[in-house]
């Protein structure tokens, strides 16, 4: 059974700040590498036979923490990126509750049918990152364990999916800030057995995006 790892990255000042980051390249804060750290210290003592995050810094970084005891190279992969918000992507959300009223109503009850302005879209997000999801675990033989480093919108998409429920959902699977979730695979069907565990930073708040 091959194990995924799969991780959201640490906290950035545009967390602390409410600001929508999705495909702009915002490097962790102080704090979000301390998260790291400590992430990197609940998984030292696993073995990793490959590790991959998105090629967003905070991701990458992220990743490049956790990797370094284990003397391995991040692969960084554009397909696992966060999601591009178009015309939101830097504003703050109380602005864009204010600005953009109507389409926010209806990313917050149907996010798959929010038409953001030059946005990528909820659906051709996660096709795009599940495609090279799968990729990743096809790669990879049954006895293996993988790292994967992403965003919040990117892993919660992931998980509705092998959880069989509505990419509407996917602000239920809320991911705080290097969370840790692990899908075992067995080479047919995913099989999620840990979701959004921060017990290495409990003690801190973790920011939802």
């Amino acid at each position: 059974m091959l194990e995924i790892y799969l991780l959201r990255h640490g906290v950035t000042p545009w967390n602390v700040e409410r600001r929508f980051q999705g495909s702009q390249d915002i490097l962790l804060s102080e704090e979000g590498v301390r998260q790291a750290e400590k992430a990197r210290d609940r998984l030292i003592d696993l073995e990793f036979d490959a590790i991959y995050s998105s090629d967003l810094k905070r991701a990458y970084q992220t990743a490049e923490i956790i990797a370094k005891p284990h003397g391995i190279d991040v692969i960084p992969l554009e397909g696992i990126r966060e999601i591009n918000m178009g015309d939101w992507e830097g504003m703050l959300w109380d602005d864009i509750q204010r600005e953009y009223a109507d389409i926010h109503q209806v990313w917050v009850e149907r996010p798959t049918m929010a038409a953001v302005p030059n946005g990528e879209g909820v659906i051709k997000a996660h096709q795009r990152a599940f495609r090279t999801f799968i990729e990743l675990a096809q790669k990879h033989i049954s006895d293996q364990r993988i790292l994967v480093v992403a965003h919040g919108l990117i892993n919660g998409t992931i998980l509705c999916r092998i959880d069989e429920m509505s990419l509407d959902e996917w602000f239920q699977m809320r991911q705080g800030n290097t969370a840790v979730n692990i899908i075992q695979f067995d080479g047919k069907e995913f099989c999620s057995t840990l979701i959004n565990c921060t017990k290495h930073i409990e003690s801190e708040e973790t920011i939802k995006k």
